[in-house]
């Protein structure tokens, strides 16, 4: 059972950020990510976690433009494993 969702992302040249619990409980499916640099390419990664642990990472990668933040959305479908999409930036 999943517990919550966390993230992280990074430039793809630069360090990952530390995991942040997403905003909602485990019900939550997406995560605005803000304070990016137009222009500049970004892997985003979301994982579930419950008492037992992470559970294995999404990746998704994209570059924003016009704005300074992307949407991220994730599901887990059958199996538990998570699949990640950025749907704005």
């Amino acid at each position: 059972m999943i517990a919550r969702y966390e993230a992280r992302w990074r430039p793809i040249w630069g360090d990952w950020s530390s995991w942040i619990p997403v905003a909602g409980d485990a019900s939550a499916r997406d995560q605005t990510v803000e304070g990016l640099e137009n222009g500049v390419k970004y892997t985003f990664e979301v994982r579930a976690t419950n008492p037992a642990g992470a559970g294995s990472v999404a990746q998704a990668a994209a570059s924003p433009r016009g704005s300074e933040s992307v949407q991220v959305s994730y599901h887990a479908p059958e199996g538990g494993r998570v699949d990640a999409a950025v749907l704005g930036g």
